[in-house]
C-alpha cells in the first residue's frame, strides 16, 4: 500500500510538473506574438532591403535572433525570388571576444570564422543591439580586410546605451557604426523578452559554424539526460509554433513580391 500511495504521489507530481510546463510555453507563444507586432516595422525594412540588395547570404547570429531563420528561408521561397539567398547562423562570441581584447582579431581568427562569406554580399541580422560590440566587430572586418565590404547588419531591436563609459575606441566604431548607410539598427524598438537569453532553451540550433537550417532546438540545460521526453516534445512544439508565428508575420507585412 504504500509503495502504491508513492506511485501516486509521483505520477501527480509529474503531472503536475507538466501542467505548469504547458502553461510557460503557452506563455512563451504569447509572448512571440507580443514581440512580433514590436517589431514589426524592423521585419519590414529587413525584408525590403533584402529584395532591394539580394544578398547572397543571410547569417542569422547568436541565439536570439536564429528562430527567425527558418520562416525566413520559407518566405523568401514563397516570394519566389529571382536570386535565393542562402540562409545560415553563426556564434560571433570568438569574434566578439578578439574585438574586445583588440590585438586578437588578427587575419587567422577571421578567416577561421568568416572566411567563407569573403567576396559575398551578406546580411548579419541580431535580434537586438545592446553594447554594440558585435556589430562593432563586423564594422571593423568591414572597413579593414579585404573582400568584406558589402556586410550589411541589421538590429531588430535596441537594449539600451550599454556602451555608456567604454573604451574611446569602442566609442569611436559606434559612431562609424550610426554613419554606415549599411548598419541599420532599430534604437526605436525596445528588445524583446522572447527572443533574448530568457528564452534560451527554446533556441533552434545549427549544425556547425557555417550551420544549415535546422530544426533540433538547444536547451537551458545542455544536457538531454536531465530532462524527460515530454519536456522535449513540449519545447519542441512551442519551438515549431512560434516559427509558426513568425512566418505568419512575415507573410502579413503585405510587400509585394519583387518583379523579375
Amino acid at each position: 500500500m504504500e509503495g502504491n500511495a508513492i506511485e501516486r504521489k509521483n505520477t501527480l507530481t509529474d503531472q503536475k510538473k507538466q501542467e505548469l510546463l504547458a502553461n510557460l510555453y503557452e506563455d512563451a507563444i504569447k509572448e512571440a506574438e507580443s514581440d512580433l507586432e514590436l517589431i514589426r516595422p524592423a521585419l519590414k525594412d529587413l525584408v525590403v532591403n533584402i529584395f532591394k540588395e539580394q544578398p547572397d547570404v543571410i547569417v542569422f547570429l547568436d541565439k536570439g535572433a536564429r528562430m527567425f531563420g527558418t520562416p525566413m528561408k520559407k518566405y523568401l521561397q514563397e516570394m519566389n525570388l529571382q536570386k535565393m539567398p542562402e540562409i545560415q547562423f553563426f556564434n560571433d562570441e570568438n569574434l566578439k571576444m578578439a574585438y574586445i581584447n583588440m590585438t586578437l582579431l588578427n587575419e587567422s581568427l577571421i578567416e577561421n570564422n568568416v572566411g567563407h562569406l569573403a567576396n559575398k554580399k551578406v546580411f548579419f541580422v541580431d535580434e537586438t543591439i545592446s553594447d554594440g560590440e558585435g556589430a562593432a566587430t563586423l564594422k571593423m572586418i568591414k572597413d579593414c580586410r579585404q573582400g568584406f565590404d558589402n556586410i550589411f547588419y541589421f538590429a531588430l531591436s535596441c537594449a539600451g546605451n550599454n556602451a555608456a563609459g567604454s573604451d574611446d575606441h569602442h566609442q569611436m566604431m559606434l559612431e562609424k557604426i550610426k554613419n554606415d548607410k549599411n548598419f541599420k539598427i532599430h534604437f526605436d524598438i525596445v528588445a524583446t523578452q522572447l527572443f533574448s537569453h530568457a528564452w534560451s532553451h527554446l533556441y533552434v540550433h545549427d549544425t556547425g559554424s557555417r550551420g544549415n537550417i535546422h530544426t533540433r532546438h538547444n536547451t537551458a540545460y545542455g544536457n538531454k539526460d536531465r530532462k524527460d521526453e515530454n519536456d522535449f516534445r513540449l519545447e519542441f512544439k512551442t519551438v515549431a509554433e512560434i516559427k509558426k508565428k513568425i512566418l505568419a508575420t512575415l507573410r502579413s507585412l503585405g510587400i509585394q513580391k519583387p518583379r523579375k
